[in-house]
């Protein structure tokens, strides 16, 4: 059983590492003092490292935790790590999607709105005047309200009456993005939530019966996926799933160190593309987290198998979207050919008639022709 560990400080307090962690990125000058004098201790009291050290045993007790935080570390899915544009991106539209009511204009809105309307500090004292009146009295203040002098405050920024924070001047309606616009003073503007429900919706996957005059084909050429504007256009869970195909390694593909793509699923019959889900997000200009969603509609449907790469030497891997496989066949003309096949076709819709069904007589001919080769080595 592993020892667990704790922080104690020179005045005798002793707190937990997650605490101590909170503390050290804390500005408050009042923790000033308790980061300069502090060690480690185990529950029994004892220290981590007695004063008396050995200089091996501490390098062997490092090595020891930086292996287990690889160990850790080497299920995380992304490899990547995201920039500072895109965590500001992500963040965004993460409040966009926390609905809340706009008492200036008096109409609903969102926590990202109103805080680039308002400022962040007026979206906190919202916030706090929210919670408070679940605790007050209804004569006082009903709940979910805010304090009259607060909703004035918001009227009065609203009418134009009251200058806006500068903070959100800068930070609001000037940034590119913004969920609201910018208006003359005196007029409210409705900053809307997004329309779209957050929560992914479950499709009811069915078969179809296939019925004459199926056999038409609406071809994409793979050069057309590989269009930027094309997938902006056509964004959303198709062009994903076009964006997979058109990267699929196929035999020309040349494997790189540590991403044995073509070796390991190519060559074993299956048609498979490596990738990040963030990477895959840019591609197709997406938020990765609709990607994620979409790739998890498509295992549940079955349409997609999704494996996990972690190669030697990395702590994070990639994801590998496999979505078919191939075998060797012959064309009409009998030309020995590739015959790729879709986990997505066998779901949606039945196979043809005679299709994947063994060709016996074919069979019959071949060890026919086999076995007289063997009589004419066994006549020499």
């Amino acid at each position: 059983m592993e020892q667990e560990y704790a922080v104690e400080f020179s005045d005798g307090r002793v707190t937990s590492p997650e605490n101590f962690s909170l503390i050290m990125k804390s500005t408050n000058p009042k923790w000033t003092k308790y980061k300069k004098d502090f060690r480690f201790i185990r529950l029994d009291g004892k220290p981590v490292i007695p004063e008396k050290r050995d200089r091996r045993k501490d390098d062997g007790e490092v090595q020891r935790l930086m292996l287990k935080l690889d160990e850790l570390n080497k299920d995380l899915p992304d490899d990547d790590e995201p920039t500072l544009e895109e965590m500001i991106k992500e963040s965004r539209e993460y409040y966009a999607d926390v609905p809340m009511y706009d008492f200036g204009s008096g109409q609903m809105s969102n926590e990202q709105a109103i805080a680039d309307f308002y400022g962040w500090p007026i979206l906190h004292r919202i916030r706090q005047e929210i919670e408070e009146s679940c605790d007050l009295p209804s004569d006082v203040r009903k709940t979910g309200q805010i304090s009259q002098k607060l909703w004035q405050e918001l009227r009065d920024i609203r009418a134009g009456r009251k200058p806006r924070p500068e903070r959100a001047k800068k930070s609001g309606t000037h940034r590119k993005g913004s969920s609201t616009q910018r208006e003359a003073p005196g007029k409210a503007v409705v900053a809307t939530p997004k329309a779209e429900n957050s929560q992914p919706k479950d499709i009811d996957v069915t078969q179809r019966e296939r019925q004459p005059g199926d056999d038409y084909f609406l071809t994409t050429e793979r050069g057309i996926i590989r269009n930027d504007s094309y997938r902006e256009l056509f964004k959303g869970p198709g062009t994903v799933y076009e964006w997979i195909w058109a990267n699929v390694v196929r035999s020309q593909w040349q494997d790189t160190k540590g991403y044995p793509i073509k070796g390991k699923y190519y060559d074993n019959g299956y048609l498979a593309y490596c990738s990040s889900y963030r990477q895959l997000a840019r591609d197709c200009g997406l938020h990765k987290n609709k990607v994620k969603e979409y790739i998890d509609n498509f295992k549940k449907a079955g349409v997609i198998k999704v494996k996990h790469l972690v190669p030697t030497g990395k702590k994070r891997g990639q994801s590998v979207f496999i979505i078919g496989r191939w075998r060797w066949g012959k064309d009409k003309n009998g030309k020995r050919t590739v015959i790729e096949t879709y986990f997505r076709d066998d779901i949606f819709i039945t196979k043809k008639d005679g299709q994947n069904v063994p060709n016996i007589l074919g069979c019959w001919s071949n060890i026919a022709q086999l076995a007289s080769k063997l009589v004419k080595y066994r006549d020499i």
